[in-house]
């Protein structure tokens, strides 16, 4: 069997190096968890550590191809293979080039449903049971097959049928309890172009009624997501502010394409400017503001006990007073932060 990496991950090159760390695993009661993006907290995503450091985690950076049938309009990728770059990927192996989105753009071909944050693993987004923002269009409608190692070192392919009691439907959204995805091939679409807009508002002044029913002037939520071809909402319920993100978009046709944006292969995206403001030229400064802040706020006073060394019993009166008093107050920073990197528009 192949050895763990110095980065405390196993690298296996194909699925049959899969089966045999699966294999041990079950032999010597091993857990085994595969990363991902890590998007989870850590214990979501890696292996419980108390077990001496043996139980494993699988990185599947070696399972990146992307082979690309044209004639038939599909992709088979490896599972360790990103939607997109994944900036923080631990092998370094992600590149802005060698996701399969840019991929399939640059083969003027796409997957019906793209999701807006694509830094994920193939396998990673598929065992998470993620999609896009879009009730009109399916990520998972496009997959036509899966590969997986299963919980006993068996490699399994399921292919999509027409009969809705195949085993494959349930594999598609089992949510990672079916095994370790190794490859998916999918049936592309052409590549296409959107157009739509963003607009960042408390949320009783957003152009759908968030939390009623709905009027002929406002439709619903439930009206606003189906109405439009790709929409999401982010949403802060926060007591202090009830700050929310609204994005919607649908497909552009061909009056949409002007000398103002381009053809459809020669696109001139206008992108979404960046949250945080780059300070000395960098980013970096105003997002650890950012998460320092929200991170402080929500963490109070767990983190400001942990930093004088005592617990809330051990701690003076006065001094729980005080706390206590802060407590009050720090829900109040929220709407300074929103305001600073998330102002209405």
């Amino acid at each position: 069997m192949i050895k763990k990496s110095n980065d405390g991950y196993y690298h296996p090159k194909n699925e049959k190096e899969v089966a045999e760390i699966i294999k041990y695993a079950v032999s010597k009661k091993l857990q085994v968890r595969v990363r991902g993006a890590a998007q989870s907290a850590p214990g979501a995503v890696l292996a419980d550590p108390s077990n001496a450091g043996e139980n494993i985690n699988i990185l599947l950076d070696k399972l990146r191809t992307v082979t690309i049938d044209k004639s038939k309009m599909q992709v088979t990728v490896g599972g360790g293979c990103n939607l997109g770059f994944d900036p923080y990927d631990p092998a370094e192996s992600s590149t802005k080039k060698n996701g399969l989105f840019p991929i399939l753009q640059k083969n003027n071909l796409s997957i019906p449903n793209v999701p807006d944050a694509i830094h994920q693993t193939v396998a990673g987004f598929i065992s998470t049971g993620s999609s896009g923002a879009t009730m009109d269009h399916s990520f998972h409608e496009a997959i036509l097959s899966l590969t997986i190692v299963d919980g006993t070192g068996k490699i399994n392919t399921f292919k999509k049928s027409q009969n809705t009691d195949d085993p494959f439907y349930g594999v598609v959204v089992s949510m990672g309890l079916c095994g370790v995805i190794t490859s998916v091939t999918f049936q592309c679409i052409e590549s296409f172009d959107i157009i739509g807009y963003e607009r960042t508002s408390d949320m009783d002044d957003t152009d759908y009624d968030f939390f009623g029913k709905g009027s002929k002037e406002k439709p619903s939520l439930q009206k606003h997501l189906t109405d439009n071809q790709f929409a999401r909402t982010l949403w802060w319920p926060l007591s202090t502010t009830h700050r929310g993100i609204s994005w919607q978009a649908r497909k552009m046709k061909s009056k949409d394409y002007t000398s103002k944006t381009g053809s459809h292969k020669k696109l001139k995206v206008k992108r979404y400017h960046p949250v945080f403001p780059k300070v000395l030229g960098s980013y970096i400064p105003s997002e650890s503001f950012a998460s320092t802040g929200f991170t402080l706020i929500s963490n109070w006073p767990t983190w400001f006990y942990d930093l004088i060394g005592k617990s809330k019993k051990e701690v003076s009166p006065a001094m729980q007073a005080m706390i206590e008093k802060v407590d009050q107050f720090a829900p109040y920073f929220y709407p300074i932060l929103m305001n600073l990197y998330f102002p209405k528009n």
